[in-house]
């Protein structure tokens, strides 16, 4: 009997029955999965922006980073160190320098600044020479013997040096300027 009158019962609304309880629970469940799939694609999509920024600096880089000794050989004994903080500043998208020795020729002066290939390829040497402002005949392979710093390719400043395209600084100083 008290079966039959609860199938015979009319739902009131506000009234919790096995089926509203179950649905209820289901649109619970619903909403929970929602939220859970929407922070996942959220997370996917935070992921992949934070990737692509980081290839994308990669990738706005140079291709090559030069290794370079300056070698002041004229009469100003300061001239090897600023030449060098001017050419440390430099990045484009083909090249970019990375200083790693400054030293004086000795008591011997150059007239003309030529370009030393430290190492058996004479191209990187060449495209040094070619971005300061220097003809192909004004390099020369002279591989170093105790090459520490691993050199490879040496400026040699001499009494022209004002006449090299020396890089100017790639700076926040700079680039502000017009």
């Amino acid at each position: 009997m008290i079966s039959e009158y609860r199938d015979n019962q009319i739902d009131t609304p506000g009234e919790p029955t096995e089926s509203g309880g179950r649905n209820r629970f289901h649109r619970i469940f619903d909403a929970v999965l929602m939220l859970l799939m929407v922070g996942a694609a959220g997370w996917i999509g935070w992921f992949g922006l934070k990737a692509t920024r980081t290839v994308s600096r990669s990738l706005a880089g140079p291709d090559t980073v030069v290794r370079l000794q300056i070698v002041n050989a004229t009469s100003d004994p300061r001239l090897g160190a600023a030449v060098a903080a001017q050419l440390t500043g430099y990045i484009d998208h083909a090249m970019s320098f990375a200083v790693v020795d400054t030293a004086r020729f000795g008591a011997r002066r150059v007239k003309e600044s030529f370009v030393i290939a430290r190492e058996d390829n004479k191209a990187t040497a060449e495209a040094v020479a070619a971005r300061l402002g220097l003809t192909p005949e004004k390099v020369t392979i002279l591989p170093m013997e105790h090459n520490d710093r691993n050199a490879a390719v040496t400026l040699v400043l001499g009494d022209d040096y004002r006449m090299l395209a020396l890089a100017p600084r790639n700076d926040k100083e700079t680039q502000g300027k017009t």
